[in-house]
């Protein structure tokens, strides 16, 4: 099974979370809060340009910035493979699962929903 969450220390790691991953472009919050994760992932995230230009100076639309973080996951190799592996081992699975965590507040505007779809169209192919 496939998850997602918040990674805040106000978001408790639970058992059911099976492996955490980290899929932000820094782990170093995570650090500093001591947010429990397994793996980070960075080339699971945004990359520093588009960070910037939609959560940190508020340049672009939510829809702007999925368009373009879709196209930068579809051409990154190591994104793909990631995605693949992903849905090979957790897609179906009922006892392994793995929990995509990042900073977002808003799961509706979030990059690890994203990640967790094209996880999930996976399966179908």
């Amino acid at each position: 099974m496939i998850k997602d969450k918040r990674a805040s220390k106000f978001v408790p790691a639970e058992e059911s979370d099976g492996q955490r991953w980290l899929i932000a472009l820094n782990a170093h919050y995570a650090r500093f809060w001591n947010v429990p994760f397994h793996k980070h992932k960075p080339e699971l995230g945004p990359n520093k340009t588009l960070k910037k230009e939609y959560l940190d100076l508020k340049q672009i639309t939510w829809e702007e910035y999925e368009r373009r973080f879709r196209e930068d996951i579809a051409k990154n190799t190591d994104a793909q493979k990631l995605i693949k592996e992903l849905a090979e081992k957790y897609s179906k699975s009922e006892t392994e699962h793995v929990t995509l965590l990042c900073f977002c507040k808003d799961r509706n505007r979030c990059h690890r929903v994203i990640v967790k779809e094209l996880i999930e169209s996976q399966v179908n192919k």
